[in-house]
């Protein structure tokens, strides 16, 4: 009598079997079979995957045919040099260091989302039951690390096209366009195949992870550096030697030179015959302070040949990916999924920060000896313990006050509002990574169980380190505004905007996650409108801030140096008191939701 087999669990991973002790027929023969198998049962949704994709290819056509015909003249007047917005001098000066600082960030951003997700992944059902099977793993993870190189190569030539639109506009280059437009989608598209194939080594090897984690703050001061630089440039401030050393520092700079041998070539008369002569030229810059780079030629190939070199090794090494890291990883993407398809970002947020993990740091501020400080000394402890926070705060805000400088430059009234918006979008952005332990307590109310103050009321605790921060780094970017432009109106600045974008920002890390019944929204006689109250819930904050500081800020940078401006600075104080007050609100909102 034969005893019942065992059940087995729904969720239990099956036992591999050692793929090395097994005949490579057999194995070939079961990666056929599996991999047949597979495409039988997914045959269906193959099908209805298939007829999303044309479906949107329809509709790209059909808005191509309708709204394309309106392109065609822009594109005309790009071509053929008319349509210029900025001082081509200025621009040219400022673009090289500009141009390496955005190759550079988007290198690290791949980076960075190699630590957590990687271009090999798999879904849970995929990593659970395929990869512990007796089978070639590099035939089920090559064709993911296929898609994710062609993806690298598509994105990368798509920023390339719109950095070289940006600088015909700018006054760069303007009868070589499609020369331009071909330097920089081919290098670009080369730099995002590279970025995509180092991707794969730091998920294949943990020394490159660490090496990622350690050189990933570096990269960020560096690429700060070259904002304040590109600024410098654009105020006649500029350093030739210096330019050209970033341009050769390594593949973020090989792949801006193609751009700059363009803009450096002679200007052609015509349209034919332009590459040749647009390109390779280097005798007469276009423009004063156009930089030359004769050795483009050399920078190009080097980057083609370690994008090469990075893809080759990137898929040689795809089948010795770790399954409990392919496992792991699966998790956290369907955790991310779940955290943006449930329109809760901060969920998604803290999926990828547990997933990419944190070495221990065990900085700690000497304690304070009043009950006041206990707050404050928690939020510059958690902030000295993650310094990358402090450094996208850095950045942020020398992106704020070089948009608000250029909204000073512009003549027209629309581009000068909108170009200040963005500096006070970018203010708030980088309040909002001050505030991050604010959000730390909203998310579990229970943390601050055992602290002697209510829930409610530590919202304006949390308000103290922000604060300081972002005063002290507004008023250097204010300072170095003052030294640059003479006008003395850019210290009010930080008085005016640096308290309401951190009170914005206390706002929106006590909004806890969207009510169903925003997300269900009201009938109109326009249709649901449910996606813009989603919007609205998590926009309320800063839009309220950028709305009511966009017209102070408009008048105190056009003003008089001679002239008050305590209005100004009552007004910008008076929108903080209310937004501080609607985050102790939210915050009484969110412990109640907590516990019930």
């Amino acid at each position: 009598m034969t005893s019942p087999e065992p059940e087995i669990p729904e969720l239990v991973t099956p036992r591999p079997e050692p793929v090395d002790d097994l005949p490579a027929g057999t194995v070939r023969a079961r990666t056929r079979g599996t991999l047949a198998a597979l495409r039988h049962l997914r045959a269906e949704h193959r099908r209805e995957a298939a007829g999303n994709a044309a479906f949107a290819a329809y509709a790209v056509v059909i808005g191509l045919l309708v709204y394309g015909g309106a392109l065609l003249p822009w594109l005309r007047r790009l071509s053929s040099g008319q349509q210029h917005a900025t001082d081509a001098t200025q621009l040219a000066a400022a673009a090289p260091p500009a141009l390496v600082a955005l190759v550079l960030l988007g290198m690290l951003a791949v980076a960075r989302d190699a630590l957590w997700r990687g271009p090999v992944t798999l879904n849970v059902p995929a990593a659970s039951w395929l990869l512990p099977m007796p089978i070639d793993r590099g035939k089920l993870l090559r064709p993911r690390l296929r898609n994710q190189l062609i993806l690298g190569v598509v994105l990368g030539a798509v920023f390339g096209g719109a950095i070289a639109v940006t600088l015909v506009t700018g006054g760069l280059a303007s009868t070589a366009f499609w020369p331009l437009l071909g330097a920089g989608a081919g290098s670009f598209a080369a730099a995002g195949l590279l970025a995509v194939g180092l991707g794969a080594l730091i998920e294949r090897y943990r020394t490159a992870d660490r090496i990622t984690r350690i050189l990933s703050p570096i990269a960020v001061l560096v690429t700060i550096a070259l904002a304040v630089q590109s600024a410098l440039g654009w105020y006649g401030h500029t350093a030739t030697a210096l330019v050209r050393a970033e341009t050769w520092s390594g593949p973020w700079g090989w792949a801006v030179q193609p751009l700059l041998a363009v803009t450096a070539g002679p200007q052609s008369t015509g349209t034919g015959g332009a590459t040749g002569a647009a390109i390779g030229a280097a005798s007469t810059p276009a423009h004063p302070g156009t930089l030359d780079v004769p050795g483009w030629p050399v920078a190009l190939l080097l980057l083609i040949a370690l994008a090469l070199m990075a893809t080759v090794y990137a898929t040689l090494i795809a089948a010795g990916m770790p399954a409990r890291t392919i496992r792991r990883r699966a998790r956290s993407v369907a955790g991310f999924t779940v955290g943006l398809t449930t329109m809760n970002p901060r969920a998604a947020a803290l999926e990828v920060r547990e997933a990419r993990g944190r070495p221990a740091r065990m900085l700690r501020l000497p304690r304070p000896h009043r009950a006041e400080l206990i707050i404050p000394w928690r939020d510059a402890t958690a902030l000295i313990r993650e310094p990358s926070r402090l450094a996208w705060a850095v950045l942020l805000t020398g992106v704020g006050f070089l948009l608000m400088a250029l909204s000073l430059g512009s003549s027209n009234l629309y581009l000068s509002l909108a170009l200040l918006a963005a500096g006070l979008v970018a203010g708030y952005l980088a309040a909002a990574q001050l505030t991050e332990p604010a959000r730390l307590d909203a998310d579990d109310p229970r943390r601050a169980g055992g602290l002697p103050y209510s829930f409610d009321h530590l919202a304006t605790r949390h308000a103290v380190v922000p604060l300081v921060i972002a005063g002290v780094l507004a008023e250097i970017g204010a300072v170095v505004a003052v030294v640059l432009t003479g006008s003395v109106v850019a210290l009010l600045v930080p008085v005016v905007s640096v308290p309401a974008l951190v009170a914005a920002a206390l706002v929106s890390a006590y909004r806890g996650p969207v009510p169903a019944a925003a997300m269900n929204g009201p009938d109109t006689p326009a249709g649901n409108i449910g996606m813009v109250t989603v919007a609205g819930w998590y926009a309320a904050g800063p839009l309220v801030a950028i709305v009511l500081l966009l017209p102070p800020m408009h008048l105190i940078l056009g003003r008089p140096a001679g002239s008050s401006a305590i209005e100004y600075v009552l007004w910008g104080l008076l929108v903080a008191a209310i937004l501080l007050w609607w985050s102790v609100r939210r915050a009484k909102a969110r412990a109640a939701d907590t516990h019930p």
